[in-house]
């Protein structure tokens, strides 16, 4: 398991920071610095989140124990299907409030709704069953 402090040590690395550099632009001591990564204190929240802006990380993989590798949050790509449920919902929605007028109107919005909430579930059950029968 990684600790937060062996997690906190390789990104500065990294990122070719010394403790010292680190202590700076987070306004604390270099003794500060030494003690999170050594597993003798932890930052508090604020610094946590700073961290994890700093590194581009989450704050949950800094303060999970796990051998995940970091992953940087602005490099996650979105499931392609969760796109496909999100669009086509808006579509769906747009339809409705703009070609339709009265109940029409919020038979299509319903529509839409109910594809931008229920999409990914509705991808699994399809799954499921052509799964089970190719079984």
């Amino acid at each position: 398991m990684h600790s937060f402090g062996s997690k906190l040590k390789q990104l500065r690395e990294e990122q070719g920071f010394s403790q010292e550099q680190l202590a700076k632009e987070l306004n604390v001591s270099r003794q500060a610095v030494w003690k999170w990564e050594t597993d003798k204190g932890l930052p508090d929240i604020q610094n946590i989140v700073r961290l994890s802006e700093l590194f581009d990380v989450s704050t949950d993989y800094l303060l999970k124990e796990s051998e995940l590798i970091a992953e940087p949050t602005s490099s996650r790509k979105w499931d392609s299907e969760q796109d496909i449920g999100f669009y086509l919902g808006m579509i769906l929605i747009l339809i409705g409030a703009l070609a339709f007028e009265g109940s029409a109107s919020w038979i299509w919005i319903s529509f839409g709704l109910a594809f931008l909430i229920f999409f990914d579930d509705l991808l699994i059950s399809i799954k499921r069953f052509f799964s089970n029968r190719d079984n």
